[in-house]
C-alpha cells in the first residue's frame, strides 16, 4: 500500500501562507515596538530639560529631569506624613537597580526590569514597617552621573516646593573635569601631570557647593544629613602610568610572593604618587593579612586614580569637617560601611563595580540612615527594632534580566576603552561579578528575606 502523503498540495499552500502571514505580522510588531522605544528615548533626550526637576501635574510633582528616575510626590503633603528627599549621583540613585529617564527607560519598562533597589527603596521599607501608622515618603531625587553642583540645583527647587522633613545628600563620585579633558587624561599620560592642579580645583568647587547646600538647608530650617561616600577600594584598578616595577609586582603577586612586592614597591610608593604603585602595594599587604596597612594604600590608590571615578578623601573629609549645627548631621557612611565589610576592605563582594553597591550593600546604607532618622525624628528606643525588620524583595527573574543587560553595557565599554589595559581588567572583573551574581541570585534573594539580626546570628 503506498504511503499516504502527510499533506495535500493545497494544504501545504495554506500552511505556507499562514506561516508567511505570521512571519510578516511578527516583523510588523517588532518594528512597531522598536519604533515606540526609539520614539520614547528620543522624546526623553530632546524634551528633557536638565534645568527642570519637577513639574506640577494633577496634584503631584512629577520628575522631569532627564538624569533622574521616574518618580513623583503629592504637591500637598498628607497630614502626618514624614517626607525625605535623597540627593546625589548614581550611587544615591541606586544604580544598577534603577534607570534614568534620559536613556534606557523605554527598554527597561518594555522588559519589566526593576526601578527600585537603592537606598530610597530600603529606607522607605524600614520606616514604613517600623511605623505602619505613619505615611513615609522617600523621594529619590538623585541624578546619575552628576556632581554635587547638580544636587545643589535640585535642592534649590526642593526647598521651594518639597515641604521636606529631611534632605539626605550623598555625593562625590562625579567630581571630575569636563568629559573632554577626562578623555585626554585616559588617553595621554602627559595630561596626568595636571592631576594635582585639577584635584585642588575640584576640591575647592566641591567645598563651595557643600557649603551652599548646608547654608540653603539652614536658611529654610530644613534638617539635612550630609554623607561621606563609600567606594570599591579592594577590586578596582586605578588609572595611572605603567612601568617595569608594576609588571614585576604583578608577576610576584600571581606567585603569592607578597613580601617581595612590599620590598619592591615600598621605596617607590607615596601618597599622591603613582596610583598603580599604591594599589599593588595594598594588594601585597592584603595578601599578608595586614589589613590596616592594605586599607591605607588602597585609599591612597583611589585618591590618586586618574580616572576621577570615585569620591576622594579630600571630599569625604570636607563633609566630616562641616561645622556642628542643630539642623545638620554628618553621617559617615564610608567609615560605617568599611567597618562592616570583610577585613574592612570593600570590593566586588559588596559592589557591582567601582561605586555602585549590590542589593545588600544598599540595604545596609539604608539601615545606617534609618537608625539616624529613628534617633532624630521618632523614638531612639525603637532603634533596636530596625534590625528585626524583613525587607520586601525584587523578583529574581527581573534581576537576572537586569544583570544580563548590565553585562552588555560593560562589554560595550570594553570595546570603547581609552586606557585599554586598566579598563579591560576592570571590565572583566565587573562582567565576572555580574555573572557570579546571576549564578548566586537565589542565595542573594534568600539573604534579603532574612532580617539583619538573623544574618548576624548565623
Amino acid at each position: 500500500m503506498p504511503n499516504k502523503p502527510l499533506r495535500t498540495s493545497k494544504q501545504r499552500v495554506i500552511l505556507y501562507r499562514v506561516l508567511l502571514y505570521a512571519f510578516f505580522t511578527l516583523c510588523v510588531v517588532i518594528i512597531l515596538l522598536l519604533g515606540l522605544l526609539v520614539a520614547q528615548t528620543l522624546r526623553m533626550r530632546v524634551a528633557g530639560d536638565e534645568t527642570v526637576h519637577f513639574v506640577h501635574r494633577h496634584g503631584y510633582y512629577v520628575a522631569q529631569n532627564p538624569f533622574m528616575i521616574e518618580t513623583s510626590f503629592p504637591a500637598r503633603k498628607p497630614a502626618g506624613a514624614f517626607r525625605v528627599f535623597l540627593l546625589g549621583g548614581s550611587q544615591a540613585m541606586g544604580t544598577p537597580y534603577v534607570h534614568q529617564r534620559r536613556s534606557t527607560a523605554g527598554l527597561f519598562s518594555l522588559l519589566s526590569l526593576p526601578n527600585r533597589g537603592g537606598i530610597a527603596t530600603w529606607v522607605k521599607d524600614y520606616l514604613s514597617k517600623l511605623y505602619p501608622e505613619r505615611t513615609i515618603e522617600v523621594i529619590n531625587a538623585a541624578k546619575g552621573a552628576q556632581d554635587l553642583g547638580a544636587s545643589l540645583a535640585t535642592l534649590r527647587d526642593i526647598v521651594k516646593i518639597g515641604d521636606a522633613d529631611l534632605v539626605i545628600i550623598l555625593s562625590g563620585n562625579n567630581e571630575r573635569p569636563s568629559e573632554k579633558l577626562t578623555r585626554k587624561f585616559r588617553l595621554e599620560s602627559g595630561y596626568w601631570s595636571e592631576a594635582d592642579r585639577l584635584l585642588a580645583e575640584l576640591s575647592q568647587t566641591f567645598s563651595q557647593n557643600l557649603s551652599a547646600c548646608v547654608d540653603l538647608l539652614q536658611a529654610h530650617n530644613i534638617p539635612g544629613y550630609i554623607c561621606t561616600v563609600p567606594t570599591n577600594i579592594r577590586d578596582w584598578l586605578p588609572s595611572d602610568a605603567d612601568d617595569a616595577h608594576i609588571q614585576q609586582a604583578k608577576k610576584l603577586l600571581a606567585e603569592k610572593r607578597y613580601q617581595q612586592v612590599v620590598d619592591l614597591l615600598s621605596p617607590l610608593t607615596k601618597p599622591g604618587g603613582n596610583a598603580l604603585h599604591a594599589y599593588y602595594l595594598a594588594k601585597a599587604w592584603d595578601g599578608l593579612k595586614q589589613y590596616d596597612r592594605a586599607k591605607t594604600w588602597y585609599i591612597a590608590a583611589k585618591d590618586a586614580d586618574k580616572s576621577f571615578l570615585r569620591a576622594r578623601s579630600p571630599w569625604n573629609n570636607a563633609v566630616r569637617d562641616i561645622p556642628e549645627h542643630p539642623l545638620i548631621r554628618v553621617v559617615d557612611l564610608e567609615r560605617l560601611y568599611y567597618r562592616d565589610c570583610r577585613q574592612g576592605l570593600p570590593g566586588l563582594a559588596e559592589f557591582a563595580d567601582y561605586c555602585h553597591l549590590k542589593l545588600p550593600g544598599y540595604q545596609r546604607l539604608a539601615l545606617y540612615l534609618s537608625e539616624c532618622m529613628v534617633e532624630d525624628f521618632f523614638s531612639p528606643a525603637d532603634k533596636p527594632r530596625l534590625a528585626a525588620i524583613k525587607l520586601d524583595n525584587i523578583l529574581p527573574s527581573q534581576l537576572k534580566r537586569l544583570y544580563q543587560i548590565k553585562k552588555l553595557k560593560w562589554l560595550r565599554m570594553r570595546y570603547h576603552a581609552q586606557n585599554k589595559q586598566v579598563r579591560d581588567e576592570n571590565v572583566r572583573r565587573v562582567m565576572d561579578n555580574f555573572q557570579r551574581d546571576m549564578q548566586e541570585l537565589d542565595i542573594q534573594i534568600q539573604l534579603l528575606k532574612h532580617t539583619q539580626r538573623e544574618l548576624e546570628d548565623r
